[in-house]
């Protein structure tokens, strides 16, 4: 028995797919090649997913099917969430800028500082003679917050969190260390891939993979260490400006 949704006005087939008595989303997020642009159409091709997916579970009075039906649904939902921050990124592209991370860096954790609980310490380390970094400030700031929140999640009674920002061969190494729970071997190797996440019932694992894409766009990337109930360690490896940037003191 085959189940379609409706038809895009490109002729694609939208809507769940019941093969077999199994249901899947037509639109994976790994099957959309990172080098095309997103587009809108894509989007609109999941939403129609989505909606259609809705009119199945009213006709369904199989529980099982439901529960397979609304599995699917989360995870193209997950898809379009992805799907629009690539377009996002895409529309934010013509606004990078020369930004000073250590101006950044030092106003984030101002404002991260007062909402992490009392028993986490945040601090900022911003060494001298740090260059400037091509990108938007806002990607820039949301990738932070990420690898912070990361932290934060990882420590359970209590910790620290070091953001340390330092030059290196014409690059900017922003690492983000804690004193976390850390990862297994097994768990690492998946940590920055779509939808993978160790924390159920909390949104799908997005947050690492956009912020290795975010170093991506720029000509870098992200690489991570961690070491089981000793904790994690983030570095996002970005290239510099030839400005140097201000010369910037330590956070604590």
């Amino acid at each position: 028995m085959r189940i379609e949704g409706a038809t895009a006005e490109n002729g694609k087939k939208t809507g769940f797919v019941e093969h077999r008595g199994a249901y899947r989303a037509p639109h994976p997020v790994d099957s959309i090649h990172v080098a095309q642009p997103a587009r809108l159409s894509d989007l609109r091709d999941m939403l129609s997913a989505i909606a259609s997916g809705f009119g199945l579970i009213e006709s369904s009075a199989n529980e099982a099917k439901r529960g397979a039906i609304l599995d699917s649904m989360r995870r193209t939902t997950a898809c379009a969430q992805d799907l629009a921050a690539r377009l996002l990124v895409e529309q934010r592209a013509r606004a990078k800028t020369r930004i000073d991370v250590g101006e950044i860096l030092s106003r984030l954790a101002g404002k991260l500082r007062p909402h992490l609980p009392e028993d986490i310490l945040l601090s900022v380390r911003v060494w001298q003679g740090l260059p400037f970094i091509v990108a938007d400030p806002d990607e820039f700031e949301a990738a932070i917050k990420s690898l912070i929140r990361n932290a934060e999640e990882a420590i359970h009674r209590g910790g620290v969190i070091t953001v340390d920002a330092r030059p290196s061969r014409g690059q900017v190494l922003v690492a983000v260390a804690d004193t976390g729970t850390g990862m297994e071997p097994q768990v690492l190797e998946r940590a920055a891939t779509s939808f993978f996440t160790t924390k159920p019932g909390k949104d799908v694992g997005l947050g690492l993979m956009q912020v290795k894409r975010f170093a991506a766009q720029l000509g870098g990337h992200l690489s991570i260490r961690s070491t089981p109930e000793k904790g994690s360690l983030f570095v996002l490896h970005l290239p510099g400006a030839q400005t140097a940037g201000t010369a910037s003191a330590s956070y604590a």
